[in-house]
């Protein structure tokens, strides 16, 4: 999700420049607030009941293998 209140080109801006793998969303001040986001950027990863697998603060690559693989883990897994 991307609490940045650019505009949409910005953000593709930012995520093509860090070489991000996943998908990111923009989204709105309150539910930055409902996940409890105290830095950016914050990647959660949510399961397939809605619950929080992992949060984690800041961004590099080593981040996003880690979370690729984690994100491998969790849609294996049988709800």
């Amino acid at each position: 999700m991307n609490v940045d209140r650019g505009d949409i080109d910005t953000v593709r801006h930012f995520v093509k420049s860090l070489d991000i793998p996943y998908p990111i969303t923009l989204t709105t001040q309150e539910v930055e607030r409902g996940y409890r986001v105290t830095g950016l950027p914050t990647t959660i990863l949510v399961d397939k009941e809605g619950r929080i697998r992992e949060k984690i603060a800041g961004y590099t690559g080593g981040i996003a293998k880690q979370m690729t693989a984690k994100v491998v883990d969790l849609l294996s897994e049988k709800p």
